[in-house]
């Protein structure tokens, strides 16, 4: 009857409550139950449904602000900061292009690498013992952190919007779809104008300090980058270069 009552109390369920003998409610209260918490336990707030509507309207309204202002944000950013790299890079060939983030989605930066750099920077490490297998030379290929272009790309004016914002988290997979939305309507011709081809760049979202980077990596890869490209990209560390 205990069992009964306590899960009558948990699903708010009066007419549940109604059915138990007051005679064992009361034996349940002189045996160490909580006669306030008894009487009081079940009792909640009920929201009107108008208040329901009108707390759920203004979470969105919230968020659809947030959203647009950082799409207009991004887009800004986003191409700014891509050309000031491809034009350090005129002469080399960018096979990959990534967004960095951390784990709470706080902080944004631009990475580019390119087969030139990728070559010098795994002989570098060679030269220096840190790379003599097939295994760390993905990882330098793939690694954003690892990528040698555009380390002074930090979004700033992006990252103290995003600061300044309670739970960013929570928008997370909205801004990666932004992101994505920015990567592809952005003309051929920024990369074109610095010897690239878009078509043949990977694209994708990463982030630096936490476990789950791979697999944001694979799911925002899908969403911005040449079809032809991504199979090999999913099963990037299933192969040697």
């Amino acid at each position: 009857m205990k069992q009964q009552f306590i899960t009558a109390l948990e699903q708010n369920n009066r007419e549940l409550i109604r059915q138990i003998p007051k005679g064992d409610l009361h034996n349940h209260i002189t045996r160490g139950g909580n006669k306030d918490s008894c009487l009081h336990s079940h009792t909640h707030r009920h929201y009107s449904i108008s208040e329901v509507i009108r707390n759920r309207t203004k979470r969105r309204v919230i968020m659809n602000a947030f959203l647009t202002e950082f799409e207009q944000r991004i887009r800004e950013g986003f191409v700014a900061d891509l050309e000031a790299i491809l034009a350090e890079v005129v002469h080399e060939k960018v096979y990959v292009c990534a967004v960095g983030t951390d784990s709470d989605f706080v902080t944004l930066f631009l990475a580019v690498n390119t087969e030139q750099s990728l070559a010098r920077h795994i002989a570098d490490m060679a030269s220096e013992g840190l790379c003599d297998d097939a295994e760390t030379e993905l990882y330098y290929k793939w690694g954003i952190s690892e990528f040698q272009y555009g380390e002074h790309s930090h979004f700033n004016h992006i990252s103290r919007f995003l600061y300044a914002e309670d739970n960013v988290y929570q928008y997370k997979d909205e801004m990666v779809k932004i992101i994505a939305k920015v990567v592809n309507e952005t003309k051929d011709d920024v990369f074109t104008k610095y010897n690239q081809t878009k078509e043949d760049i990977i694209f994708f979202i990463s982030m630096t300090d936490d476990e789950l980077a791979e697999e944001l990596e694979n799911e925002s890869v899908a969403l911005m980058t040449n079809p032809e490209w991504v199979p090999d990209f999913l099963a990037r560390y299933d192969a040697e270069i």
